[in-house]
């Protein structure tokens, strides 16, 4: 492990010292995951290396016009410098006092057209909201009352279900039933502000609605996958029901938030529906994960949101509260895939194309190696966990 951590990090840092795109899906990603191993192993020369970026990525951020999101666009400053503070790596937030206005300018036309969407939208801007340790220039109270307002006037539910149509997709009537994208983020996140104390009768309304809305939108029994990838209202039938297992989509990730949000309302009935998600999940391996396997390599995706350290880290967060000796045992299983995986992708030069079923006419898709999502910045970041026994990072993919 501490050779691909090695190689991992000397890639990592050599590719973000140009600092050509200063977003969390890219250069700052690096950021973070420096300053956890900073965090991790407290070597100052981590340290040094994550304020050596940040220099480089305030020098950058000032010129560039960056759009608005996220992962992608310009909101991602504020949870790397929250997060270098919670790290030790600089005394306080103050740096991003005079750019709170432009957040909050964006969090209301996210709430205007109701784009909760975690990687996009509002979820993840409101994740800094609720961390930050210096709250003036916000008023969180009516900030969450917005988002809740924004939710409910949007939801396409009645009769007390509670769900939002995929902006993403072009066919009509389509629920996203993922954590990137869907419903299953907003329960999450709704189930945090619980644990916070800030929910209400509001929150707690639409926390019922969503848990509804799942029960009626998985699979029929007969099926071993649970919940598919989206759900149609209008032929009332799943859409893609096979997931694989991942982050983004699927039964693996719904588990956590099922589990995650059982154990916040304190509902045993909850916790015992995630369990016996965990339990089909933990009967899937490689062969039936349908994780991309990239032929002219001969390697399985290794990434965190729909690879093999996603897997690793979500069954670890799981068996943290579970305990169970043979979800541990899943996990030695997955972690040893992705170490024999990883090794084969770090020893590749060149570009790494995407399998041909990934492709179209227009472009040619290239792997992304810094990539916090898809590439070696996430997985960097599940091997630092499996490494130090910590898993506190993760809070920015709702995994708490």
């Amino acid at each position: 492990m501490n050779k691909s951590l090695d190689l991992i990090e000397e890639q990592l840092y050599r590719h973000a010292s140009n600092m050509s795109l200063p977003t969390i899906e890219e250069d700052l990603g690096v950021l973070l995951f420096e300053a956890t191993f900073y965090k991790y192993s407290q070597n100052e020369a981590y340290k040094e290396k994550t304020l050596n970026l940040l220099d480089k990525a305030i020098d950058k951020f000032s010129s560039m016009d960056l759009p608005s999101g996220f992962f992608e666009g310009f909101e991602g400053i504020f949870w790397v410098i929250h997060y270098l503070h919670k790290c030790g790596i600089i005394p306080d937030e103050d740096m991003l006092d005079d750019m709170k206005p432009f957040l909050l300018q964006s969090l209301q036309v996210d709430f205007n057209v109701n784009g909760f969407d975690p990687i996009h939208g509002n979820i993840g801007k409101l994740q800094y909201i609720l961390s930050a340790e210096n709250h003036a220039g916000f008023d969180v109270e009516i900030i969450i009352d917005n988002f809740l307002d924004s939710l409910e006037r949007h939801n396409q539910g009645k009769d007390g279900f509670v769900y939002w149509f995929d902006q993403n997709e072009p066919q009509d009537g389509l629920v996203n039933m993922g954590m990137a994208h869907g419903i299953t983020a907003v329960l999450t996140f709704l189930s945090r502000l619980k644990e916070l104390g800030l929910a209400n009768d509001q929150s707690d309304r639409l926390v019922n609605g969503i848990l509804k809305s799942l029960n009626q939108f998985k699979n029929p029994d007969y099926f071993d996958r649970n919940f598919p990838d989206h759900y149609s209202v209008i032929t009332n039938m799943p859409v893609k029901p096979s997931s694989r297992l991942a982050w983004c989509y699927g039964d693996l990730s719904n588990a956590y938030a099922l589990l995650y949000t059982g154990l916040v309302y304190q509902d045993e009935q909850l916790q015992l529906q995630a369990v016996k998600v965990v339990n089909d999940v933990v009967n899937r391996g490689v062969t039936d994960s349908k994780i991309d396997h990239f032929d002219d390599y001969s390697f399985m995706d290794t990434a965190f949101c729909h690879g093999l350290s996603g897997i690793v880290y979500i069954l670890s967060k799981i068996n943290n509260i579970l305990n169970d000796p043979m979800i541990e045992k899943r996990i030695s299983y997955w972690e040893n895939e992705l170490h024999k995986n990883l090794a084969v992708q770090l020893q590749i030069a060149g570009d790494i194309y995407y399998p041909w079923y990934r492709q179209d006419e227009s472009r040619s898709f290239i792997l992304d190696r810094c990539s916090l999502l898809t590439g070696h910045t996430g997985t960097g970041l599940v091997l630092l966990s499996r490494a130090y026994k910590q898993y506190d990072w993760s809070n920015i993919f709702q995994l708490y």
